[in-house]
């Protein structure tokens, strides 16, 4: 998403300068720094805004170049300036706020001379400048300086032993003044550590010129220098800067001491040139208020085949960030595919061939950083080119330069973590390069304040010999939410047919799709529909992107899953099957290995013989089935018998027969008649006449006894043998009526029916002739019963069974 940008038409703004960026200034020199970020803007607590350039009106060889200066009043910017606060050719300078006012310092080249010179206003936006105290003293090119707040310190650094017309640098010079300026207390001191003995490389390959910065904190000072073919180099001096008090830390180690081109870069040691990370040279260093020193630079990476020269690798995107604590620096990753038409990611197929713009500015380069105290955030902005923004519609055209616009991003844990870049400006697909970035070291009522320049071309005509031109300079104040990047927000919904699963898309501000089903399907539709081979649980991610870069959603997608059958038992040889399966089966099938088999979830089954079972449950859902078996021990219990029998009586004599279940071992017989007890399975007993007996059976194993009693009615003694042979009753059992009927003449004899207990029971006897009769027996009560047939000659009984 591109924000309209709002240009200033007329000389003076006068607007709300929170709103949008706003020209300030113009120049026709157009090299604001050669590498690190300098102190340009001061934002005053008051709402007030001191903002510094290098700048010129001149279309040739800029003879009126030097530190142009404009000043915000709360309410509108002033007039653009036209002159520079200096008497004579000068640049590259800083500002900084000493106690009640302001001081400027830059290099200027008087006859053989090269000096700094010091030129102060009378007090906080002053706008007349004096040359004053310390001026000229501090020696050569391209200085650095810092000065605490509250304080009248001024630390100084220059690069010494500079070549004429060139950025070949052989060392790096301290001072600092104790009075604003006035004079200094070290002067021109070389900076150890910076020679060839210390693996820094020598003449010839040391485009240094300010590849360094400087800062302080109470006695602490803090020298930065790194070049893309060094190390990465934290110099510390624990006594204001004094000599003797240096101590050198590497944040970024380059694997290669002197490194000149005549050695391959090759660390693994396989033959192979390899290409090593390092710094681009573009560098930023801030403090915070408790101590801790943060260190930004550019990410470029360098190789060498050791013909005496190397090369830069501008296929990569990063900034390298130290803190404080940290054994060396970590890359923050920059990497954006701004135009993906085909979504397939490739983040620097759009960018111009041409890469040699600003010396060695990487991709994403000038890191400028801004520390809040009233929240402990950090905020980074830096500059990076665009895909597809080359004037001439193809970045493989080798004169093709791609734009830049100033990205952003910030840190709420010291830098452990950041947030998703935002381009800040978006301007660069409109044709216009955003560079040379400057900041305020510290947010001021929540904002950011940044100046830059911004150009109609990318590169310099002081570096690249283009045809000078007039350049803007923008100034913003950056707010909290300008940071929030407009990522595409992932989310979608879907449906389940089975294993059939259509995905339906409602992510927000996604330009491009790659769906994992998992399962190891992919697609890149926006709403795509996808068939499993099984159903299951599956984990679903839609990743969504756009120009800021990827976002992800998964989520779990549960089919209807084939059962995984378990179970558990319990008991001998009655058997309690639980079902313990998973998966929500809908039918079950148990197969217990001895012909029987059920249906039921937990089934109970009883099991007759010893022996080893081998049970398979089958659970079944629409998902499918899937069967688990167990092996089942029938031995270790022996199950009491269930005591029963049955007798057949002739007279008094009565023969018993065991039933029992359950293989009893020992039987023990009471006839309930005061004879000896029985320990025969099937006995024979003869009874006295005419008497009823309880009968019991004792059937017992190793589990246990089993009883059954029975009631025996004996008659009293004599038969009527002819009645007894020829007796038939019938039907029996019978529910209503039953017929007795013999040869024997039953005219004279008498019928008597008795329940178990010897009670007798009434019933209705129908005559039908001397030699049939008919019983009625609806009325009583369904059970065994005993037929008493009483005759002159002796009595005779059966067993009658009523349903």
């Amino acid at each position: 998403m591109k924000k309209i940008l709002l240009l200033a038409l007329s000389f003076v703004m006068i607007t709300t300068i929170f709103s949008q960026s706003t020209i300030i200034g113009t120049t026709t020199y157009d090299l604001q720094t050669n590498n690190s970020s300098k102190d340009r803007i001061i934002a005053y607590d008051d709402g007030t805004i001191s903002a510094l350039w290098t700048g010129s009106t001149d279309f040739g060889t800029w003879p009126d170049r030097g530190m142009f200066y404009n000043r915000y009043d709360g309410t509108a910017w002033g007039t653009y300036p036209t002159e520079r606060i200096e008497d004579v050719r000068s640049g590259f300078g800083e500002i900084l706020t000493v106690m009640d006012h302001e001081v400027v310092l830059s290099h200027r080249i008087v006859g053989a001379d090269t000096t700094i010179g010091l030129f102060a206003n009378e007090e906080i936006g002053g706008s007349t400048w004096t040359e004053f105290g310390g001026s000229g003293l501090v020696e050569s090119f391209w200085q650095f300086s810092y000065c605490p707040e509250g304080t009248d310190d001024i630390y100084t650094i220059t690069s010494g032993n500079v070549i004429p017309f060139s950025n070949y640098i052989t060392a790096l010079y301290f001072s600092r003044s104790d009075d604003g300026g006035e004079s200094w207390s070290v002067l021109n001191d070389t900076i150890p550590f910076l020679t060839s003995a210390d693996g820094i490389p020598t003449l010839g390959f040391n485009i240094g010129a300010e590849s360094y910065q400087i800062r302080a904190d109470g006695a602490d000072v803090y020298i930065l220098y790194g070049i893309p073919n060094s190390d990465l180099i934290l110099l510390h001096s624990n006594d204001y800067g004094n000599p003797g008090t240096w101590e050198r830390t590497n944040i970024l180690d380059f694997p290669y001491d002197n490194f000149d081109g005549f050695i391959q870069s090759d660390i693994d040691g396989d033959f192979i040139t390899d290409t090593l990370q390092t710094t681009d040279g573009y560098h930023e260093m801030i403090i915070t208020d408790d101590g801790t020193v943060h260190v930004f630079s550019g990410y470029i990476r360098i190789y060498s085949d050791g013909f005496g020269s190397y090369s830069l690798n501008y296929r990569a995107s990063g900034i390298w960030h130290w803190s404080t604590g940290m054994v060396s620096a970590e890359l923050i990753n920059t990497e954006l595919d701004w135009e993906s038409p085909d979504c397939v990611y490739s983040p620097y197929t759009g960018i111009g061939l041409y890469v040699y713009n600003y010396r060695n500015a990487a991709l994403s380069s000038q890191p400028a950083a801004s520390w809040d105290p009233a929240t402990g955030r950090i905020y980074l902005l830096y500059t990076m080119k665009l895909e597809y923004t080359d004037i001439y519609g193809d970045p493989t055209n080798f004169s093709a330069e791609s734009f830049r616009d100033i990205f952003g991003m910030y840190s709420d844990d010291d830098g452990l973590t950041w947030s998703r870049q935002n381009n800040l400006t978006n301007t660069a697909e409109d044709g216009e390069e955003n560079f040379f970035l400057f900041v305020d070291d510290r947010v001021v009522d929540g904002k950011v304040h940044a100046i830059w320049q911004q150009d109609d071309e990318p590169g310099t005509s002081a570096l690249e010999g283009e045809v000078v031109h007039e350049n803007n300079v923008r100034y913003q104040a950056f707010e909290e939410d300008d940071f929030v990047a407009p990522l595409a927000t992932s989310d979608f919904d879907y449906t389940v047919d089975l294993f059939y699963v259509p995905f339906t898309d409602m992510s927000t501000g996604a330009t491009c799709y790659s769906w994992d089903f998992g399962d190891g399907g992919t697609s890149t539709l926006a709403s795509p529909a996808h068939t499993y081979a099984t159903g299951g649980s599956y984990t679903v991610c839609l990743t969504v992107s756009n120009s800021y870069g990827p976002v992800t959603l998964c989520q779990e997608v549960n089919l209807v899953t084939a059962p995984v059958s378990a179970f558990d038992f319990d008991g001998d040889p009655m058997v309690t099957f639980t079902d313990l399966s998973i998966n929500t089966p809908t039918s079950w099938s148990w197969d217990f290995d001895d012909g029987s088999v059920s249906t039921e979830q937990n089934p109970v089954h009883t099991y007759v013989e010893n022996g080893s079972y081998n049970v398979c449950l089958t659970s079944t859902n629409l998902g499918g089935s899937n069967t688990a078996c167990q092996l089942v021990g029938i031995n270790l219990a022996t199950v009491a018998p269930d005591a029963d029998f049955t007798y057949t009586a002739v007279g008094l004599n009565v023969t018993f027969t065991d039933m029992s279940t359950n293989t009893p071992t020992a039987w023990s017989w009471n006839f309930d008649d005061g004879s000896p007890i029985s320990t025969e399975q099937n006995p024979s007993h003869t009874f006295p006449p005419g008497g009823v007996f309880n009968v019991c059976l004792q059937a017992s194993n190793g589990g246990g006894i089993g009883t059954e009693c029975k009631i025996i009615i004996i008659l009293e003694d004599g038969v009527n043998e002819l009645l007894s042979n020829t007796l038939n009753i019938y039907p029996n059992p019978a529910n209503e009526f039953i017929i007795i009927s013999s040869d024997a003449d039953m005219s004279n004899v008498t019928f008597e029916v008795y329940d178990v207990l010897g009670k007798k029971v009434s019933a209705d006897i129908l005559v039908s002739s001397a030699h049939e009769l008919q019983m009625n027996i609806e009325n009583i009560a369904a059970g065994n019963y005993v037929l008493k047939i009483v005759t002159g000659s002796g009595n005779v009984m059966r067993t009658i069974t009523i349903e």
